[in-house]
């Protein structure tokens, strides 16, 4: 039987960089909905701005339970231009930044993906109408304006400018500050479609009734919440540099109270009403305002009649703290409110939290450095250990024989713990003197065997 052809192919081998290499999966093999999940936990920031609180290793975090500490919102700038338009904002403070908004300049997919949960999803915090203003002329797209839900400007109140507010009034004109600017607002987020939730200063509601209602009627789903911020200075520092002086308050000695107010929607029946029911809320919020502010100067919530102290000075009312800052105060025409307390000193256990932290950071640090090994590290922890428990011992030892010996003088375990120190230094500098003889005398027995080997 003849045997079957064979043919026989020979090739060279193929370099490794030809070959095709396995599939590696990429963030956009997974599923549409993870990705969204993944947007939504990156991007949807779940903390108001004005509820975040400064890291552990921020600068303007003090320790000091005396000292007020402005908070994080406080500490933006912001510089707008007009001709050419510029805006641009300063930070001495990160903490109330969002965290993950980088993810969305990371390529043009995730862009396009992400884009409209991060302005559909989030509530975007100002501090003034003029930031409103300026986003929405030169920052903000017009497509995005039609997705923002929730949009919160509450401003430190009238007359008592802080450094963000001032930028304001020197780069626009401060005639041109109010209400023209109001008015302004309220034909800027007319494209606002989607608008929910908006959180203003009542006094603009007042001023500009008629386009309330015009708002209003165009969005019947908006909500609007009256607040007011208002801060209370108790150290205001004078700049000689500019004429008319210029007055800012000293940060350690400011803190800012918000007020809530009504909720106005569609159907309140301040709208129903037309404009002098939205006046009279106006001014009921004036009068509330006033007398908040009366019983802070004067340093409780309790009495109303209490006449305040000098102008300019606070008092903290008993029991505020970081931890405990909120409060419902009945006020003296029988209404209620609820005030919130931002930059207020911190509580004693988050004093000792915070510097608990911020110990741990340094060590991880200088452990990361090379500055300081993780043996050493340990040794300086367990001697801390050691001198706190014996340092604890010793004032239950003291308790207790102060209620045993009531009339038996000093306590003698001081002095015995004082001979004890003092013997162990002894003792330590007696070895330390005598592994240094011993080490004299090995010397000269050596450079004397080296002088008689050489006379040989």
């Amino acid at each position: 039987m003849r045997p079957p052809n064979l043919t026989l192919r020979i090739t060279g081998l193929r370099p490794p960089w030809s070959q095709a290499r396995p599939h590696k999966p990429n963030f956009f093999s997974l599923p549409l909905e993870i990705r969204i999940m993944i947007y939504e936990y990156t991007l949807v920031d779940p903390v108001k701005r004005w509820e975040k609180k400064h890291d552990a290793s921020c600068c303007w975090l003090t320790t000091d339970p005396k000292k007020t500490q402005p908070p994080p919102f406080a500490t933006m700038h912001v510089w707008i231009c007009e001709d050419p338009f510029s805006f641009e904002t300063e930070v001495e403070c990160e903490c109330a930044k969002r965290k993950g908004v980088h993810l969305l300049a990371a390529n043009r997919q995730i862009h396009a993906e992400a884009a409209s949960i991060f302005w559909s999803r989030n509530t975007f915090y100002c501090l003034d109408v003029l930031d409103v203003i300026a986003a929405s002329y030169g920052i903000i797209r017009p497509a995005y304006q039609r997705l923002i839900s929730g949009l919160s400007i509450v401003s430190p109140g009238e007359g008592r400018h802080i450094d963000h507010e001032w930028e304001f009034a020197k780069r626009w004109g401060a005639e041109n500050y109010c209400p023209d600017m109001w008015l302004y607002f309220w034909t800027i987020i007319v494209p606002f479609k989607s608008l929910r939730m908006l959180e203003v200063d009542i006094i603009m509601l007042t001023v500009n009734a008629g386009w309330v209602e015009k708002i209003m009627s165009l969005r019947p789903q908006l909500a609007i919440h009256t607040v007011s911020l208002q801060p209370f200075c108790k150290t205001m520092l004078r700049d000689f540099s500019t004429y008319p002086w210029r007055f800012s308050c000293d940060s350690e000695a400011v803190f800012y109270v918000k007020m809530t107010g009504p909720v106005i929607t569609a159907a309140s029946a301040e709208l129903t009403r037309g404009g002098d029911a939205l006046s009279k809320l106006g001014m009921d919020s004036f009068f509330q305002k006033e007398e908040l502010a009366s019983r802070i100067n004067a340093g409780h919530f309790d009495d109303p009649n209490n006449s305040p102290r000098r102008p300019g000075e606070w008092r903290l009312p008993h029991g505020f703290d970081d931890d405990n800052s909120g409060a419902t105060v009945t006020l003296g025409d029988g209404s209620q409110v609820r005030v919130q307390f931002y930059g207020l000193p911190f509580s004693e256990s988050k004093r000792r939290e915070n510097m608990r932290k911020k110990r741990e950071l340094h060590e991880n640090q200088a452990i990361l450095f090379g500055t300081i090994t993780l043996e050493t590290w340990r040794e300086c922890k367990r001697f801390q250990r050691n001198r706190h428990l014996e340092i604890q011992q010793a004032a239950a030892d003291e308790a207790k024989w102060r209620r045993r010996h009531l009339h038996a003088g000093p306590y003698p375990f001081v002095a015995k713990i004082d001979m004890e120190r003092v013997a162990a230094e002894a003792q330590r500098d007696s070895e330390q003197a005598n592994a240094e003889a011993r080490k004299r005398e090995r010397k000269r027995v050596i450079v004397g065997k080296n002088h008689r080997g050489q006379q040989k």
